[in-house]
């Protein structure tokens, strides 16, 4: 061992100065890695993360089937309304069986998968505007899953 002494305020002061480690002196060192419980602990939250994933697939691609197809059956139905509504009658009223735009019996070769059936009201109760026609579109659709969408709109003569 080696001391240090000193004399300090006429008091005698004695310190133990420790050697630096050497190579030869090993200093205690923590485990390195993982043990096994914190591998399945890991193991187990990854399992379940990549199982609620999974999980959810089925779900988000028939809701983007869904979309896509509403999306379809929308255009669909707004682009017949707007053939209709640019056909250009005189009075503003309109009788479906006078539109080509507007078949009397279901289409269901125009847009395949997809049923356009149409109904026209004029001259009702129901009808707001004087000289106008309601025109309402439906489109329906077998593919899974099938669904419908109906779409009304007012036909009116252009100056009003």
């Amino acid at each position: 061992m080696i001391y240090a002494d000193a004399d300090i305020d006429g008091r005698r002061w004695r310190w133990r100065i420790l050697p630096w480690p050497s190579a030869s002196r090993e200093i205690p060192k923590r485990p390195r890695g993982f043990s096994l419980i914190e591998v399945l602990v890991i193991a187990g939250v990854v399992a379940v993360g990549l199982l609620g994933a999974a999980a959810l697939y089925p779900v988000s691609q028939s809701t983007i089937y869904r979309a896509a197809t509403l999306n379809q059956a929308t255009n669909i139905v707004r682009s017949r309304l707007e053939l209709i509504k640019n056909k250009g009658t005189t009075d503003g009223t309109i009788a479906a069986a006078d539109c080509p735009c507007c078949p009397p019996t279901p289409d269901t070769t125009t847009y395949p998968g997809f049923t356009l059936s149409c109904s026209v009201t004029s001259g009702s109760p129901d009808v707001p505007v004087a000289n106008s026609s309601i025109v309402t579109l439906v489109v329906n659709w077998d593919g899974p899953p099938p669904g419908s969408l109906k779409l009304s709109g007012l036909v009116m003569r252009p100056d009003q």
